[in-house]
């Protein structure tokens, strides 16, 4: 029974913390905010188009440039534009 439980409280958690904040889709977001369902309200999970600032940094699961917040790979031109 308490397996039973545990095992259905993570599967709601994981789909509740996986949404978009914005617009509640699941289906482009790349990232999962690993806090648990106490942090629902302010989590920071977002898709690509409602990404609020595109944060840039290597990502080494990807061997790319890609956004820490949405996962978004960076644009070919990223290097013009940070120094």
């Amino acid at each position: 029974m308490i397996r039973w439980l545990r095992t259905n409280l993570w599967i709601l958690t994981s789909r509740m913390m996986s949404k978009c904040r914005v617009c509640s889709g699941r289906k482009d977001v790349v990232c999962y905010d690993p806090r648990g369902l106490w942090a629902y309200p302010n989590r920071k999970t977002y898709c690509p188009q409602h990404c609020p600032d595109h944060d840039f940094a290597y990502q080494r699961e990807f061997h790319e440039w890609g956004c820490n917040i949405c996962g978004e790979p960076a644009p070919h031109d990223f290097w013009a534009y940070h120094p």
